[in-house]
């Protein structure tokens, strides 16, 4: 049986016997520094024990006992209780074993949150929740708060908790990974975007991905808000779970399609602006077209982030939302030459993200670039949207094979699906059939480990590729 944590506070650590930081990356960092810190003593289990980089090392005491991960088995089923990163699969040993010993294991995020005393918004989803997070944390800025954007998006949450003010407000994107080890997490206000297949590599099966994404609003209790797209048929079963929990939160409604029933608090779009009601006031906030962010998702995004801030108690400022930028990595347009247009939407790493991509231009005239190492996706799934979008494929690394035999049955005879051995003959096909008009685009569609250490370095080699844009031509919008 494991070993009870309680649901708050931490005095609890300093009667641990041992504590252990499980895996020295940028949220183990973080975790390390924050006990440091607070004086708890702890070890670390890292697979790189011989070699840590030096600001890794840097940051730990120099008593602090390093042990490799492929020897650790002992030393990790006596802790008192181990912090792990995002990183660590908790299906793997030594951490299996030592959790059927009753060890007790906290994610990063959870151990933050323990040190927080401001206000705390949480985003989750399966898709596009670094930008709300961003948006989010903009428009707070906007409205004179101390908004600290962190958690999955980059800095951690343990990082960006040191000198917390009356105006402080934490804006925090938070993954499945993340949430797995939490027991107390209660944000303030918790928002889930959408759940769709992802992470099949990780979770065996999709009922454990969602579960361990509806543990956001586990804590959550009267005064408490929690947003939810009702668009997305996932969340909206969450929504309906929620409604039926007694003393639960408050939930906040978003969606594209309908105001929120019995003229409830919500966000929405009708006949083509954006709508928000908060503490039974409703206001128009803007016009779609006026949206630098293309594509419908990014109108969900708009309305939850607007939705989120005035929850957080700020009114949110439409110009802001209007001109909030792409965010590396997102459907970034990073080039055009000749007319023709490349998008960087690397972080499209599964298949309902590059088909929202699709979706964002015109039809027919996207030639599209998937591939990568697969997560389990169903790439099937993707013909529907590119014989409405797509007039080429290009389907590149470890998955380029699979891909291009679960899409040709699907589509038309004289649309080309070319299985080519990396980005840089991807684009430089692309480039060859592109005309005027046309959108050259990276939607992967699979995670980027078959060739780049994450997304962003396979955005910034795509980036490369395109080269630089023809003088006189905006590259920054979308």
């Amino acid at each position: 049986m494991t070993r009870p944590i309680p649901a708050t506070g931490t005095s609890f650590l300093a009667d641990l016997d041992r504590v252990v930081v499980a895996g020295l990356g940028r949220s183990g960092r973080g975790a390390a520094a924050l006990l440091a810190g607070r004086g708890v003593r702890f070890s670390v289990v890292d697979a790189r024990a011989a070699n840590l980089p030096r600001d890794a090392r840097d940051i730990l005491p120099a008593d602090t006992e390093i042990v490799a991960q492929d020897a650790a088995a002992a030393h990790v089923a006596a802790a008192g209780l181990v912090v792990v990163s995002p990183g660590i699969d908790l299906r793997r040993q030594p951490w299996a074993q030592a959790a059927a010993c009753g060890v007790p294991f906290m994610s990063e995020l959870e151990l933050a949150w323990r040190f927080v005393t401001s206000p705390l918004l949480a985003i989750t989803g399966s898709n596009g929740k670094s930008t709300v997070t961003a948006m989010v944390g903009r428009l707070l800025a906007a409205a004179g708060a101390d908004a600290r954007v962190c958690g999955n998006i980059g800095t951690p949450l343990s990082a960006a908790v040191a000198g917390q003010r009356e105006d402080t407000i934490f804006v925090v994107e938070v993954s499945s990974f993340q949430l797995e080890a939490v027991h107390g997490f209660r944000p303030d206000v918790a928002m889930l975007l959408n759940i769709t297949p992802d992470h099949q590599n990780r979770y065996d099966k999709h009922a454990d991905y969602l579960a361990a994404k509806e543990k956001i609003f586990a804590r959550q209790g009267r005064g408490d808000r929690a947003i939810l797209d009702l668009d997305d048929p996932a969340a909206a079963a969450v929504a309906k779970r929620l409604s039926k929990r007694r003393s639960g939160p408050a939930l906040l409604p978003v969606s594209l399609r309908r105001p929120p029933a019995g003229g409830a608090d919500g966000a929405w779009l009708a006949d083509d602006t954006l709508i928000l009601r908060h503490a039974g006031k409703t206001r128009r906030l803007l016009q779609r077209d006026e949206l630098t962010l293309a594509g419908s998702h990014n109108v969900t995004n708009a309305l939850a982030a607007a939705l989120m801030v005035a929850a957080a108690g700020k009114e949110p400022d439409p110009s802001a939302l209007a001109m909030f930028p792409p965010l590396p990595h997102r459907l970034e347009t990073v080039a055009r030459h000749h007319g023709v247009r490349y998008v960087n939407d690397s972080k499209a790493t599964n298949v309902e993200s590059a088909r929202a991509a699709l979706r964002a231009f015109a039809c027919g005239r996207v030639l599209v670039i998937l591939g990568g190492r697969d997560k389990g996706g169903d790439f099937a799934s993707l013909v529907p949207d590119l014989r409405r979008q797509a007039r080429a494929v290009y389907a590149m690394g470890e998955a380029g094979p699979a891909i291009a035999e679960a899409l040709r049955p699907g589509l038309p005879g004289e649309m080309p699906v070319s299985v080519v051995p990396d980005l840089a003959a991807a684009v430089t096909a692309a480039t060859a059939a592109a005309n005027a008009g046309d959108v050259i685009l990276l939607a992967p569609a699979c995670a980027s480990f078959d060739a780049y250490s994450d997304f962003t370095a396979r955005g910034e080699h795509f980036r490369r590729l395109a080269g630089s844009p023809s003088p006189g031509e905006d590259h920054h919008g979308a």
